[in-house]
């Protein structure tokens, strides 16, 4: 199973994105798929040229993609319901792009929905010692923006088969609600052993196995 997994560059005060954190430690693991990773420019133009470029490999093209970016004011791990038809940043992103209620693409739907099980997907990920919730939508920021392009891209090309954005907690945020968590006896022990960037590397690794798994018709 061929699965791209992609997050963002430095953004705003951080001097390192924590998806792009993420990226770097899957990059160097051996999860029995066929695993390719791309850390993505904050930019609307120049991110979701070099995600077409990947979606868009003949022979290689991933038949699973999941798409990391930073939600700094959550909690939890985030999966994105749908993306919206929509661009309107607060703030520059950063080449300065600032659209303000524009349209992404005038001939798509107002809102694209991920293929996946994410209530289920959502729940697992919780039973496992990973707090999770369903977001319904992304925002209509860059996040957005290329999630959006994503899925729209599959709803015209076929493919890739399952696409979804996971919007991730800063990991020192995400360690705090896993202590606040004390629901099984797993998730105290990841507690223990895992700092919060450990702890949502293997939040990412299951959500892949699960995404992976979907794609191929297997229920996990």
């Amino acid at each position: 199973m061929r699965c791209l997994v992609t997050g963002f560059d430095a953004f705003g005060k951080l001097s390192k994105n924590p998806s792009q954190a993420i990226v770097e430690e899957l990059a160097k693991l051996d999860l029995g798929e066929e695993l390719d990773t791309l850390t993505m420019k904050t930019c609307c133009q120049e991110g979701w040229g070099a995600l077409k470029k990947k979606l868009a490999g003949k022979s290689k093209a991933p038949e699973v993609l999941v798409m990391l970016g930073l939600a700094e004011g959550r909690k939890t791990i985030s999966l994105e319901r749908f993306a919206l038809n929509i661009r309107d940043y607060r703030i520059p992103d950063n080449k300065k792009h600032q659209p303000l209620d524009e349209v992404i693409d005038k001939k798509a739907p107002d809102a694209i929905k991920s293929a996946l099980p994410l209530a289920q997907m959502a729940k697992h990920l919780t039973k496992s010692g990973y707090p999770t919730e369903v977001s319904n939508h992304a925002g209509a920021f860059v996040c957005n923006d290329l999630y959006f392009n994503a899925l729209n891209f599959r709803r015209v090309n076929g493919y890739p088969k399952v696409a979804l954005f996971v919007h991730i907690p800063l990991p020192k945020i995400y360690a705090e609600t896993i202590s606040e968590t004390k629901k099984s006896a797993k998730s105290k022990k990841k507690k223990k052993s895992k700092d919060g960037l450990e702890q949502l590397c293997s939040a990412v690794v299951e959500i892949i196995k699960v995404s992976c798994a979907q794609s191929a018709g297997k229920k996990r």
